[in-house]
């Protein structure tokens, strides 16, 4: 498939069908042992939970489709300004392309806009330094490497705040001048 194929589908909080999709893209994180690298703050890593982290006011969850595929899913939080911090799954079936998704979520996301200009500038990353894949990838997918944080995010399984690799896309870093 073209990279045209690829897209992100919004998920309206406010309709109360998706909480049915998400419980599924929960379901396919559990069956693939991705809930324990995506969820890693959260005590409560129950699909209950995860439907009321993600379809919530104050959130942007999507899914990353490629044609009809179901490849990952996304959501974005902790709006400031015009920035964002997001949180992205892949799903193995698209480890092999990850960096060629990661790009194209960066550039629709950063390519958002209203009558008033871009929605987003910067689209942040904070990762556990102890998952280097991820934090790695989403280098690899164009966003910067701004540096470590110490204890910025939370461990639930062993109860501490770890170390944090804080990473940053916007526009001119990752190349895609809209």
């Amino acid at each position: 498939m073209s990279s045209d194929d690829f897209f992100m589908q919004y998920i309206n909080y406010l309709d109360s069908r998706n909480e049915l999709v998400v419980r599924c893209v929960y379901m396919r994180m559990e069956d693939e042992n991705l809930l324990k690298s995506t969820l890693y703050g959260i005590h409560n890593r129950s699909v209950d939970a995860f439907v009321s982290l993600v379809l919530r006011n104050g959130t942007l969850p999507y899914l990353l489709m490629d044609g009809k595929r179901l490849i990952g899913f996304a959501w974005y939080d902790a709006f400031a300004a015009k920035s964002c911090i997001g949180h992205v799954v892949f799903f193995k079936e698209a480890w092999g392309r990850a960096r060629h998704f990661g790009k194209q979520v960066y550039r629709q996301l950063l390519s958002y806009s209203d009558g008033m200009g871009f929605l987003f500038d910067c689209v942040m990353g904070l990762t556990p330094i102890n998952n280097p894949l991820a934090w790695r990838g989403a280098v690899a997918c164009g966003a910067s490497k701004i540096g470590v944080i110490p204890k910025a995010l939370f461990d639930a399984e062993s109860g501490e705040s770890i170390d944090a690799v804080l990473t940053v896309a916007t526009r001119e870093i990752i190349g895609a001048e809209a």
